[in-house]
């Protein structure tokens, strides 16, 4: 075989791989986007309940980068839930910085909801002191079902930081992982049910 002909026959088939791989991440595509509705609070809750587990602290923020707009056009949803699925999605600094402090001038203030997410932010964060006084003003309707089993927030929060970041075995941090997974899907959940357009300061 001549070199032209070895040479044509590469680019044809490169040419051909490079159109299978094309039509693969499309199929893939259109499977993700039909079998959850990103327009949806329910859709995105749905993608974000089948992740994997998160880490006590995420190693990056966002987990899903592309999320952040579509939570956001979430607009007749209340800030509490747009904050919930942030905080699910670990895109933790932005839900801190546009739901859950308190800034001048500014109207409504942050809800019990976005209170609450507000200090497990700051836990994820590894901001452990920071946490543990918000703790002590919290009051919320979730609290006991949320920690009834840990013995509260401050000691669940003491339980992730002396496993947070340190050579800890897998069947320690893991069950933490998952109650920490819980915990957020939790309150999302009871976000979505509570809170409504304009209720936000009332969650």
């Amino acid at each position: 075989m001549s070199s032209s002909s070895h040479s044509s026959s590469s680019h044809s088939s490169t040419a051909i791989d490079e159109k299978l791989a094309h039509l693969s991440l499309a199929k893939d595509s259109d499977v993700i986007d039909s079998e959850f509705d990103f327009g949806t609070f329910d859709g995105i809750f749905d993608y974000l309940s089948q992740r994997e587990r998160p880490r006590l602290s995420p190693l990056r923020e966002p987990y899903e980068p592309d999320l952040r707009d579509k939570i956001e056009a979430l607009s007749k949803a209340a800030p509490a839930v747009r904050a919930a699925l942030h905080v699910l999605n670990d895109d933790l600094q932005f839900a801190l910085d546009n739901y859950c402090l308190a800034k001048r001038d500014v109207t409504p203030l942050p809800d019990r909801t976005c209170s609450l997410l507000s200090a497990i932010i700051h836990r994820r964060s590894k901001l452990y002191l920071e946490s543990e006084q918000m703790w002590k003003t919290i009051k919320h309707p979730l609290l006991n079902e949320l920690y009834r089993d840990h013995g509260g927030p401050v000691k669940f929060q003491n339980a992730i930081e002396g496993a947070d970041g340190k050579r800890v075995s897998e069947a320690r941090r893991a069950p933490l992982e998952q109650a920490q997974f819980e915990e957020m899907k939790t309150i999302a959940k009871w976000a979505a049910k509570n809170s409504g357009p304009g209720k936000g300061a009332k969650q």
